[in-house]
């Protein structure tokens, strides 16, 4: 290898690097802390953290009386303690948040007393207002004893300010500021809360929809569900099943369940079809009763049987009174015919079929008024036979016997207005309709007309509504839809079953089961604030202002 001629200068040697000034420390790798040790160190440190601003401010007021320097003494303590924490804990999250938490339980009882001192101040002085403002610190601006919003955002501010400057007197201010703004802010949430609330439960309805609904369900009943409770998951769930589809499928379920009761209260077996003959043949077993009646000798009605027949005749006499050329009325006729001082029972049981006979066809010829005045009147004489019974000392089971068939003969009756003859189906509409007009109805039937006053679209004669398609026109273009979207994905059919799925759960037993539950709480004006709350107006100024310190 060739040389290279020497230049008369050597090659200087790497420089070496510059030495830094000794601090008097000595690096340490920061110690690995366990989460409860940090934690616990922390609590610790926010205790002594409030302690130490007391001690300051002891010290410092200590200082403007003696002219010493206490103070300076005071805060290098404090200020050592700081930094050892930081040494030895500095990169612990839980020493942080055990810090925060030790710092909130020493202040939090500070706002409360304060407050507590304003208040019997102003209780003591007569000032309702100091009162208030005590009242107001107290709950860390959460309340204030009715008072309006600029003396709970003053006791929030006070609050804020005490409990934060006490945890570090650099933050008093933004505890102040933070402290007012919790009492417009709590009261934004609370605004938005009952807002959310009446949207998630609906508008009210009126108290008697849920006992009727409770009293439905016990019967076998399925309501749509927003007629009781229009919540938001069960507006979603009808909107999706559609409401009309819904109510008429209800209805189908329902008019099975009315014609069930009908047969309860007739005493016929579930897998009998209701039929006119049907009933006419239970009205003529049932007339084994009123038969036993009749050897019971002479009866002298009283002058409550003459005023029933007086009150079946007013209507049609005061009519004849402006013309009195006019034919007169059968009806007044046939019940004049009735007054007597004393009859035959046997005559009585005679003429009772007689009326209702009279009574049935004045029905069927659309003659509803004469019809109900024969009715009437056969009432008349069965209300004067149970007197007779009752009154004579005849034997109990003969008038309990007479009574039941009574009450089975006008079961039969009420079934068969209601009553659907091809399909043996019995409607609660025109039941509710009968319960209109007056008509004592009792026991089965008279439940299922409550049922049809109280939820007459889920009382729908199913015959009027005709069919019921389970997949609409809708049902496919929303598959259809789903299926664009996804780019023909065949999974977008399952859309096709999404609405009469939606349908089947509002009428499930589950949904129904809550239908009857008892109503979700609304949100009601609070009458006072809860410790738990006013803790938490208090320690929100020091959660929120805390910095690392």
């Amino acid at each position: 290898m060739a040389l290279k001629p020497f230049d008369g200068q050597l090659d200087a040697a790497p420089a070496a690097p510059a030495l830094q000034p000794f601090n008097g420390q000595l690096d340490t790798p920061t110690p690995s802390v366990s989460p409860v040790a940090g934690f616990l160190a922390g609590v610790g440190r926010g205790a002594r953290d409030v302690i130490d601003t007391g001690a300051q401010l002891l010290a410092t007021g200590f200082d403007k009386v003696a002219g010493t320097k206490e103070g300076e003494r005071v805060a290098a303590i404090n200020k050592a303690g700081t930094d050892e924490f930081r040494r030895d804990f500095g990169g612990s999250t839980a020493a942080e948040v055990g810090r925060v938490g030790g710092q909130i339980a020493t202040t939090l009882p500070v706002g409360g007393a304060l407050g507590l001192g304003v208040r019997a101040a102003g209780a003591a002085a007569a000032a309702p207002r100091v009162a208030a403002l005590g009242e107001a610190i107290a709950s860390g601006g959460l309340s204030a004893q009715g008072a309006g919003l600029g003396v709970r955002t003053a006791g929030g501010a006070i609050s804020g300010g005490v409990t934060a400057g006490l945890a570090d007197p650099e933050q008093a201010g933004t505890g102040a500021a933070l402290g007012a703004a919790v009492p417009p802010v709590a009261r934004g949430f609370g605004v938005a809360g009952q807002a959310i609330g009446r949207a998630v439960r609906g508008p009210e309805v009126p108290l008697g929809v849920r006992q009727a609904a409770q009293d439905a369900q016990a019967l076998g009943y399925v309501i749509p569900p927003t007629q009781v409770a229009p919540t938001l998951g069960n507006r979603i769930i009808e909107g999706l099943a559609g409401k009309i589809t819904t109510a008429q499928n209800a209805s189908a379920r329902n008019q099975e369940t009315t014609t069930a009761l009908a047969k309860r209260a007739l005493g016929v077996a579930d897998s009998d079809q209701l039929t006119p003959e049907l009933l006419q043949n239970i009205r003529q077993r049932a007339g084994a009763a009123y038969d036993a009646v009749g050897s019971t000798g002479t009866i002298t009605p009283s002058s409550a049987y003459t005023k029933a027949l007086d009150d079946i005749t007013a209507p049609y006499r005061r009519a004849a009174q402006g013309f009195p050329d006019a034919a007169p009325n059968p009806v007044i006729a046939q019940i004049d015919s009735l007054r007597s001082g004393a009859f035959d029972a046997r005559s009585a049981i005679d003429k009772i079929r007689e009326l209702r006979g009279m009574a049935d066809a004045a029905y069927r010829r659309g003659e509803k008024d004469m019809g109900k005045a024969f009715r009437d009147g056969a009432g008349a004489l069965e209300n004067v036979i149970e007197q007779h019974l009752a009154t004579n000392g005849f034997p109990l089971v003969m008038l309990d016997e007479f009574r039941n068939a009574r009450q089975l003969i006008a079961k039969t009756y009420s079934v068969e207005r209601a009553l659907n003859p091809t399909t043996g189906s019995v409607s609660a509409k025109d039941l509710a309709a009968q319960l209109k007009r007056g008509r004592p109805l009792s026991g089965e039937l008279r439940q299922a007309g409550e049922f049809a006053t109280a939820f007459p679209t889920a009382a729908q004669v199913t015959e009027r509504v005709g069919s019921r398609p389970q997949a609409s026109p809708l049902d496919w273009a929303l598959a259809g839809g789903l299926g664009a979207i996804s780019g023909g994905n065949p999974l977008s059919l399952i859309g096709l079953g999404a609405r009469p799925a939606a349908r089947a759960a509002a009428l499930s037993g589950p949904i129904q089961r809550a239908l009857a539950a008892a109503p979700p709480a609304a949100l009601q004006p609070a009458l006072g604030v809860s410790r738990a709350s006013q803790a938490i107006g208090r320690a929100a100024p020091v959660v929120l202002s805390n910095r690392d310190q």
